[in-house]
């Protein structure tokens, strides 16, 4: 500890060249708090008087004064460690002064207490390692310090359960894995590293475990993928690679699942397209999804077949429900349009044979009530038609008159 002392008084040495020789003493220097000044007095006292003891212990006592200022000093700005290493100095040069001493029992209080905190909110955050770190920091500063002594007991029996509980994990975890019993063992082994992270044999069968994981993982995305399911694969193959990066099935295997999941969207789309009869929009899906699909074009000529087997069964409908309302024409001409795409869909024919002899028949009828002389006749004629057509032309019309002219006649 005599390097401080050369530097102080090199330091005073170069002060001594510049600044006048005061004629203060050295206790009248210390008492007033001017301890460079005091410091310097008592080192040019030593080189007019050497060998002097009363001049020497003069010069020890402003050192050690200069030192506890710069101590002070160091304190008030929080620098708590550098304030020890002064009172340190201190210390050396006269180790049973009270006064150093008391300096010395409140800095290492103050560090202890610090150190406490740090180790306490460690503890709380659950950083065992940490913790007991800065207990036995505290306990440096202050070995008798009786909260810090207790929470290092504390964490220490904690390390040590931790550490039994890690490697009853670990035990588990290997029982586990000579039992196939891949999921669990995993967990088990996770559990082990969590209570022993210094530990490297958990983390290696962590690893261990989790390629096997992947592997079977890729297994099950295969079979899913022969099964069509591609979505589902896709997920499974994800999951490999997310526990094994380095699985080349899964690689190979997510590449695949990714074009044909996407492909399977638009198959999707498509087909619902063409049930809201929006079919050419479920026309235009379908075929671009043709071309993503990388193992099965095929599968969208089968929908691309739908949508025109769902256009034929529109049509179809549209012409009964035009049957139904008698219009007639129209349910001809929608059924001409069914019957142009296939020759014989359900009664298509047969009904549209009908429906032109109902026309036929009605013209014919209709020209023969427009010919009748007799009113009874032309009525006869027109329930014909209504039997079967009651909306034709205006023959509602003529009924009502000719039945009119029938009631008032009888009157």
């Amino acid at each position: 500890m005599k390097a401080p002392l050369l530097l102080l008084a090199a330091f005073v040495g170069c002060q001594a060249s510049t600044t006048p020789v005061v004629t203060h003493s050295v206790d009248w220097l210390v008492d007033h708090g001017q301890f460079v000044e005091a410091v310097r007095t008592a080192a040019r006292d030593m080189e007019a008087h050497p060998g002097d003891v009363k001049i020497q212990r003069q010069h020890r006592l402003a050192t050690i004064a200069w030192h506890l200022d710069q101590a002070r000093t160091l304190t008030l700005g929080g620098q708590d460690d550098e304030a020890l290493r002064q009172v340190q100095f201190a210390l050396e040069l006269e180790p049973d002064n009270h006064v150093v001493l008391s300096w010395d029992l409140k800095t290492r209080s103050k560090l202890g207490s610090e150190w406490l905190d740090v180790a306490q909110a460690l503890h709380s955050a659950d950083d065992l390692s940490g913790a007991h770190e800065a207990y036995v920091k505290a306990l440096g500063f202050r070995p008798d310090f009786v909260e810090a002594e207790a929470g290092l007991i504390q964490v220490q029996r904690q390390i040590t359960y931790r550490d039994e509980l890690g490697e009853d994990y670990y035990d588990q975890g290997v029982r586990a894995v000579s039992n196939w019993q891949l999921d669990a063992a995993h967990s088990r082994f996770v559990a082990s590293v969590k209570y022993r992270p210094g530990d490297p044999r958990p983390m290696r069968r962590v690893s261990e475990v989790e390629r096997d994981i992947a592997a079977r993982h890729a297994r099950i995305a295969g079979q899913l993928e022969e099964a069509g399911k591609h979505a589902a694969a896709r997920n499974d193959f994800r999951v490999a690679l997310l526990l094994d990066p380095t699985n080349e099935t899964a690689q190979q295997g997510m590449q695949r699942a990714r074009v044909e999941a996407q492909a399977d969207e638009f198959l999707l789309n498509g087909k619902m397209a063409t049930l809201r009869g929006e079919f050419r929009e479920a026309r235009q899906i379908l075929l671009e999804g043709q071309k993503v699909s990388v193992a099965r074009p095929n599968m969208f000529d089968q929908a691309l077949a739908e949508i025109q087997e769902a256009q034929v069964k529109q049509a179809y409908e549209k012409a009964i429900s035009l049957e139904h309302d008698f219009r007639y024409q129209a349910a001809i001409a929608k059924f001409g349009q069914v019957l142009a795409v296939e020759d014989y869909y359900e009664d298509s024919r047969a009904r549209m044979e009908t429906l032109k002899d109902y026309v036929s028949d009605a013209a014919a009828l209709y020209k023969q009530v427009l010919a009748a002389e007799e009113d009874a006749e032309a009525l006869q004629l027109l329930r014909q038609i209504e039997v079967f057509w009651p909306e034709y032309q205006d023959i509602r019309k003529r009924i009502q008159v000719l039945e009119e002219a029938s009631a008032d006649s009888d009157a």
